[in-house]
């Protein structure tokens, strides 16, 4: 990073925050749809539905290791270009499919290019930043990324009404292009992280993100967290049309409008509640995001008795996220061993994969078998699990900042 001007720096935040926030801006333009879509176009019914999901966390987990490695040797920018240029023919593909089989591949292969995406931009941000601003930097790359998610469901419903439920794939497709495309403008051809002189000691020290897991007890400690927190977070990110239309009357409409204001409410507030929160203990702020999301979810037990239920726990997990994201992904930054940083980011956003793949397909059949309210109420204690084991995390780091990993070197 020594051998770069600020204002090289700069640029290549800035662009990173930009194709952070239209890849979200994708996504999210077809995840609220994705469960209807497998019932009505792909031929999965009921719960079944629930294996789009699991596939493309199935070809997140596949990739998602192995891509930390990929980018701590040939460099961030070369594995942003490749991820989006997959995710946008993957999930475009999707665009033309009709049957069940096919449709499990293709978004099998679009998670597969998806796992380096998040963790390598994460990476780079830790990298670009010093420790002070890193928090603040990743609060500042979360809130566009739900920036973009304020308008990828409204996007995608706006799709569906004009076109077709399949047509949303295609603007998915076209908006992973062009978050492509702003890396490849922004972020210059040699990797920012290190000199020259130090990329050889910086791949010899890369090991596999698996590894990395087993070695470390503190991101052992933070991926179990992590996804507990992911897993019940689906239920409502996922699952939440499905669910609530057994609790109260919820259109896709409306169920789009308040994934927006979660997205909003992020927007607007998660730069301040990151300068509210700095200084403070890390472990604490875990803790507390945790247990804020997991309160948010319990709350919709009530949902059948007013709309306005449902929006206060929306509110609630976005706050819970606002707290959590950021210190988390500085966290990981901070213990990352030399030479690790996307190895340890690509391990931590395997938290994310296991969500998508138990999240909504356990949602789903949690609803069934016990009922929606037994389902939230049971997003309380495995919230507070989540927050006991973050917190320990952080507290371990306190100790030992660079690592257990490499005292086992």
């Amino acid at each position: 990073m020594s051998s770069y001007s600020p204002s090289q720096i700069n640029s290549a935040f800035r662009g990173l925050v930009l194709a952070f926030g239209v890849s979200a801006m994708g996504f999210g333009a077809m995840a609220p749809f994705l469960v209807i879509w497998g019932h009505r176009s792909a031929g999965l019914h009921g719960s079944a539905a629930g294996l789009l999901f699991v596939a493309q966390a199935a070809g997140e987990l596949s990739g998602g290791l192995a891509s930390g490695l990929l980018a701590d040797r040939v460099g961030g920018r070369q594995v942003l270009l490749a991820s989006t240029v997959g995710m946008a023919l993957g999930y475009g593909a999707l665009a033309i499919v009709t049957a069940p089989a096919p449709a499990i591949i293709v978004i099998f292969v679009g998670g597969l290019f998806e796992a380096a995406y998040h963790p390598t931009a994460f990476a780079l941000v830790g990298d670009l930043k010093a420790s002070d601003d890193r928090t603040q930097a990743f609060g500042v790359i979360r809130a566009a990324g739900n920036l973009g998610t304020i308008v990828g469901p409204l996007a995608g419903a706006a799709v569906v009404a004009g076109a077709s439920l399949s047509d949303v794939f295609l603007a998915t497709g076209v908006l992973m292009a062009a978050s492509g495309l702003v890396v490849l403008v922004t972020l210059p051809k040699r990797g920012l992280q290190v000199s020259l002189e130090e990329e050889a000691e910086e791949i010899h020290a890369a090991v596999p993100g698996l590894k990395a897991i087993t070695q470390d007890r503190r991101l052992r400690l933070l991926v179990a967290g992590g996804a507990l927190l992911t897993i019940t977070s689906a239920w409502w990110e996922a699952d939440g049309l499905a669910i609530l239309r057994t609790q109260r009357p919820f259109g896709t409409s409306t169920f789009a409008i308040m994934i927006a204001l979660s997205a909003a409410v992020s927007v607007v507030f998660q730069i301040p509640v990151t300068r509210f929160t700095k200084g403070r203990p890390v472990s604490v702020l875990l803790a507390t995001g945790a247990s804020v999301q997991a309160v948010g979810l319990l709350l919709l037990t009530a949902a059948s008795l007013s709309l306005a239920v449902v929006v206060a726990a929306v509110v609630l997990i976005a706050f819970g996220e606002m707290i959590y994201g950021p210190n988390l992904s500085a966290l990981v930054s901070e213990i990352a061993p030399r030479g690790r940083s996307v190895t340890y980011q690509a391990a931590i956003s395997t938290t994310a994969d296991i969500g998508m793949a138990a999240g909504p397909a356990s949602g789903l059949a949690l609803s069934a078998g016990i009922g929606a309210r037994l389902m939230w109420v049971l997003a309380l204690p495995l919230g507070l699990a989540a927050a006991a084991a973050t917190a320990a995390a952080a507290r371990g780091s306190a100790a030992s900042p660079a690592g257990d990993a490499e005292a086992e070197d």
